[in-house]
């Protein structure tokens, strides 16, 4: 399903989803095809990526919305942003047009936005 994120078992059950289309609300997923890419931290913290334009989104284990990162960070011609969390809960983020990738520090983006 296009717009949101669902999270299943290992048996294949549906376990929960959330997300639905819009353009205001900043936990809702714009455009054709968002989210395009998705990761999971140990502490269940839920990263997804967004093309046009190209940002990041963080969600708690449960769905509940919690931070868009500034989308400054990335070319605006950007898709297709991989993610990875890595065991310091860092999130690791590509940027294709730019051919770099940025290490983001959870904890300082959290604070500075509180």
């Amino acid at each position: 399903q296009k717009h949101r994120v669902e999270r299943y078992a290992a048996s294949g059950a549906l376990v929960a989803k959330w997300g639905k289309f819009g353009m205001h609300d900043p936990s809702d997923f714009g455009g054709c095809c968002n989210p395009t890419n998705i990761a999971v931290a140990s502490d269940g913290t839920v990263a997804v990526s967004e093309k046009a334009p190209p940002r990041i989104k963080l969600y708690d284990a449960d769905g509940t919305f919690e931070l868009l990162i500034d989308q400054d960070i990335f070319d605006p011609n950007t898709k297709n942003i991989d993610l990875e969390f890595d065991s310091q809960h860092r999130l690791y983020a590509t940027d294709p047009a730019r051919r770099v990738v940025h290490i983001l520090q959870l904890a300082n983006i959290a604070e500075s936005v509180s």
